[in-house]
């Protein structure tokens, strides 16, 4: 219905405009396109779902989606009226190609997105833990593709006789898949309720490094764990300790300083990396730089939105979530072939002990 009432007042002022101001067709777009959003986006938010989010950062948002759906609807919409093939079209119906082909987008991004309304999947108490962005890794489960690409890039460096050490274990979400293969693991997790958990499913959990032994793992990884540390290089250092000879060691973090908001301070984050800071805390004379490179290209856009029209709250939505996972993301892995280089939400390093 939204969608209808937008489309016929679309067409009417389309009507209107060219007849009494002769306005060309393709240039009165830049007007009803416009005042059509602002009337689906009034009609959505008070009938289709009855949104009680803010209306600023609400609008902002379903502008948003409204540019990238319109950049659909407008690209097809000129294509038509432009082609020879086309000529004896008439542009009201290839504005309801156009309209139709941009339609599903616009409704799939609007309903998981924009007018999402906050919802409780945990049913925990508020004060379970003392890590701020404990919510978030529960949510984070849900992301099921981001997830198996984490575990597939450390699933190379274990093996059966592999002593591993998982440092910022969380709730054993990669410690469980890395259990598969190996099953010498000590977790690190220096928050208590989460080293409950992880001592409840079966782990050997300790609340910080010092206990491990010296020289003792060959692989050592980290996933978005350094961020939450001031003095990250002693961190590092403490790691490098604790490989083997041959030992390597995998560092996964949030990446690029300008998409720094509300949301990384919201949960903890010191920092965000790039590739001459990661690599330069793992510049130790015993360690060689096997890899590095960016990830989650796509990711980059989606920060960046989310730095200045988010609430800042620093919670990730689990529907939102949901849907980058299933829909986003594997557009993003498919781009990171070419753009790992130099663009990415997050970063990782490789690293091996050579001394």
């Amino acid at each position: 219905m939204a969608g209808g009432i937008g489309f016929i007042t679309e067409i009417l002022m389309i009507q209107i405009l060219v007849s009494m101001f002769s306005i060309s067709y393709v240039s009165v777009r830049a007007i009803s396109f416009p005042v059509a959003v602002c009337v689906t986006w009034l009609i959505n938010r008070k009938v289709t779902f009855i949104s009680k989010n803010r209306v600023a950062a609400e609008l902002s948002q379903y502008i948003l989606i409204q540019i990238l759906g319109g950049s659909i609807n407008l690209s097809i919409y000129l294509l038509i009226i432009s082609s020879q093939q086309f000529q004896s079209v008439n542009p009201i119906l290839a504005l309801a190609i156009a309209a139709c082909c941009s339609m599903m987008f616009t409704f799939l991004t609007s309903k998981n997105i924009v007018f999402q309304q906050e919802i409780n999947t945990m049913n925990i108490p508020e004060d379970h833990s003392d890590y701020s962005g404990h919510e978030n890794l529960m949510v984070m489960q849900h992301a099921k593709n981001y997830n198996l690409y984490l575990q597939n890039l450390i699933s190379p460096y274990i093996n059966k006789q592999s002593k591993v050490l998982d440092f910022g274990a969380g709730l054993g979400e990669f410690a469980e898949k890395t259990s598969l293969k190996c099953s010498n693991i000590l977790c690190i997790e220096p928050d208590p309720y989460q080293l409950k958990i992880l001592k409840e499913k079966g782990f050997l959990a300790e609340p910080n490094i010092d206990s491990a032994e010296k020289k003792s793992f060959d692989f050592i990884y980290s996933f978005n764990v350094l961020e939450h540390i001031e003095d990250d290089q002693s961190a590092v250092n403490q790691l490098i300790d604790k490989l083997t000879a041959t030992g390597v060691l995998f560092i996964y973090v949030p990446a690029l300083s300008f998409l720094y908001s509300q949301m990384d301070k919201a949960v903890g984050h010191y920092r965000r990396y790039d590739k001459n800071s990661l690599s330069k805390l793992c510049q130790d004379k015993q360690l060689k730089i096997l890899k590095i490179q960016y990830v989650d290209s796509v990711g980059v856009l989606a920060t960046l939105a989310y730095k200045y029209i988010g609430n800042g709250e620093g919670k990730i939505n689990l529907l939102a979530l949901k849907f980058y996972d299933n829909f986003i993301f594997p557009v993003s892995k498919f781009l990171d072939l070419i753009l790992n280089k130099f663009m990415g939400k997050n970063i990782f390093i490789v690293a091996q002990k050579v001394g």
